[in-house]
């Protein structure tokens, strides 16, 4: 009879567990294809938005690429690239995120699902567009190899990348599950974000490094984990110093944290989506 019972249990949980992913992939999908229907360019706009905003930096911060190559670094426009790519995807998924239980009423009020799914598929259909960005950068890289005197070197740095976007990945959905609920209540809150995602791109060294000493600059260094990202980034596919245990430490538990109190925020209010809607 225990046994029994475990059986039925596990059994129940593999397909609760199978529904979720199919409905996660269902939402995921739909999103893609309502974000590029009717779109000339479709995909291409996940690539056209940072390549441009990249030719505008380089434009801007000439003196910044200047010091770079003075340096030995990486090309400025793949410095930016490569920070623009991994911050669009988190800027893209939590604005998805903020709006997803507002866009889906219908679902959330008539339809008795896991509601998690709501924002977790914003996250998965901005990591498509991650997806292809990252397919340029690996085009851009191969270009600028062996130009102006830089060379793609890729160690056992470029092993970390993966680990690097599974912590980005997990920070977002738990800021976005805390941003979804929280905009169900105060619709003031997807105001704050446009503002705050807007200025935090340049605290977070996106497409500038951040000063390498003052009491700000270290401050921000510590309370910021998209910096340890980009960081670590940086160093796996461009070369240079990779973040200290400390820091990656930091950042890793920073984004366990905020799943943690993301998910236990977004449970704890759940109840009340139907109402709020």
């Amino acid at each position: 009879m225990p046994s029994e019972a475990i059986r039925t249990r596990h059994a129940g949980w593999t397909q609760g567990a199978e529904g979720f992913l199919n409905l996660l992939w269902s939402l995921a999908s739909r999103d893609v294809k309502v974000r590029y229907k009717q779109s000339a360019l479709g995909v291409l706009w996940a690539v056209l938005v940072p390549t441009a905003m990249m030719g505008v930096f380089t434009f801007i911060f000439a003196r910044a690429g200047e010091t770079l190559a003075a340096a030995g670094s990486a090309p400025y426009p793949l410095y930016a690239f490569v920070g623009l790519v991994a911050w669009t995807y988190f800027a893209s998924a939590l604005n998805g995120c903020v709006q997803s239980l507002t866009s889906n009423r219908t679902l959330v009020t008539k339809v008795y699902c896991p509601r998690e799914a709501f924002p977790l598929s914003a996250v998965a259909a901005s990591f498509v567009d991650f997806a292809v960005g990252c397919v340029v950068l690996a085009a851009l890289i191969a270009w600028f190899d062996g130009s102006g005197g830089w060379t793609f070197a890729p160690g056992w740095r470029l092993t970390a990348l993966p680990a690097l976007v599974l912590v980005q990945t997990t920070l977002t959905c738990g800021i976005g599950l805390a941003l979804a609920a929280a905009n169900l209540f105060w619709r003031d809150v997807r105001q704050a974000f446009s503002v705050a995602i807007q200025l935090g791109m340049f605290v977070s060294s996106v497409v500038v490094p951040l000063p390498a000493e003052g009491t700000a600059a270290l401050i921000v260094r510590t309370v910021n984990p998209m910096v340890t990202l980009m960081d670590g980034y940086r160093a796996c596919l461009l070369g240079g110093a990779f973040p200290g245990p400390g820091r990656l430490a930091a950042v890793v538990l920073t984004a366990a944290g905020a799943l943690v109190v993301g998910g236990w925020a977004f449970r704890r209010s759940s109840h009340r989506f139907a109402e709020c809607v």
